[in-house]
Parts: C-alpha cells; structure tokens; sequence
C-alpha cells in the first residue's frame, strides 16, 4: 500500500477521513456531546488542521485517502504550529463553537499543551494526528501512515511523542516501539489522557517491537 506526502488539493478528502476516524474520540465526545454538532464541525476543522501541518511537508496520507498522519518536526516551535494553524484557516473554528464547548476546548486544549512542553525537553518529533477511516482499519494502513517518519527519526536518532485519549489505542502504539511515560485524567474531566514516547532504534532494546 503506498502512502503519498499530503498536497493542499488533499487536505479535504484527508481531512473528512480523519474526522470520521476521530468521531468517536474522547475528547471530542466531551467537547462536543451532541453527535450531528460534532460530525459537522470535525468535518469542518480536519481539513484546515490538515493543512496546517502538510505546508511543512510532514503529512502524509494513501491514494485513496483511507486517512492520515500528522507530524510536527523536532525544528517547529509551538508559536511555529499555532501560525501554520491559523494561516491554514483553523482560527475560525472557535466561532463556530456554543460558549460551553469553547470552554471545553479550551480546557483539555491548555492542558495537553502543558503537558506537551514539559515532556518535551529536547528535538522529538510530535505525532499530532494518526487516524483511519472506520472503514479501513484493520488493514495495516497505520503502519504505512508511521513508517515514513519512524524510519526518518530512526535514521537522525531521535525520539517521538504523542498524547492519546484512547486505552485502546495503547497496544496499537506499543507496536511500533511507544511506551507510556504519563498517565491520568484530565483536570475536571472523565477523560482519560496518555503521553508515550518511542525511543529511537538505537537506543531501543532487542525486545521491542519496531516497524
């Protein structure tokens, strides 16, 4: 199965495959409880967030768009992801949200971006979305969605990183070499949040998994 660098002319199709994947996310059921509210608005914000992240080249999806992943390079800055995000569109969205579910947003949003600049001390590539359309999953498409940048970040000897709200994402991840380093709830919240990290090959143990 081959996977292709995201283009602009993508960032749609991606984008609706990543918010069907995301449906049923944690966080997004939290911030946006009503089911047609959310499918409309992560159909919205998807392919902006998409683009946001592909104009620095570090997104990549297949050819028929069985869904997408995101990453963000150990050289981008927050204040370097939070302007990609705004000149792709994605400030908007925020005026689309009830008062209640910005409040929302804004708080799990506040804390895993806390969580994120204490865990990362050092150059780490950031996993900020990996998903697979509901249809295609179960087919092997996430591995081909890492490989790319897990060979990459193998190659330079660096790290990755990533948060999840699904327990049931963590033996997906542990496959590839990710290992939980926090845990918890998120303040105020039922949601469950994980930060993993995945060591590159070379300091990784014979006993791990790796693509």
């Amino acid at each position: 199965m081959e996977v292709i660098p995201i283009q602009k002319e993508h960032a749609e199709a991606a984008g609706h495959a990543l918010a069907r994947a995301f449906m049923d996310d944690p966080v997004n059921t939290y911030v946006l409880p009503d089911p047609k509210r959310r499918e409309r608005l992560l159909q919205y914000a998807f392919p902006r967030w998409v683009w946001g992240i592909a104009r620095r080249g570090h997104a990549y999806t297949t050819p028929d768009f069985a869904g997408g992943a995101l990453w963000r390079a150990p050289e981008a800055s927050l204040w370097m992801w939070v302007w990609d995000q705004f000149v792709a569109g994605l400030w908007q969205a925020p005026f689309k949200l009830y008062p209640r579910e910005l409040l929302r947003l804004r708080k799990v949003h506040a804390e895993a971006m806390g969580r994120m600049r204490a865990s990362i001390t050092s150059p780490h590539w950031v996993l900020d979305v990996l998903g697979v359309s509901p249809d295609r999953q179960g087919q092997g498409v996430s591995r081909r969605l890492l490989t790319p940048v897990l060979n990459e970040a193998d190659a330079q000897g660096l790290p990755c990183y990533l948060i999840t709200n699904k327990t049931s994402n963590l033996a997906i991840y542990n496959r590839f070499g990710f290992n939980v380093i926090q845990e918890g709830l998120m303040s105020g919240t039922d949601v469950m949040f994980y930060e993993l990290r995945r060591l590159p090959l070379s300091e990784r143990t014979g006993k791990e998994n790796h693509p």
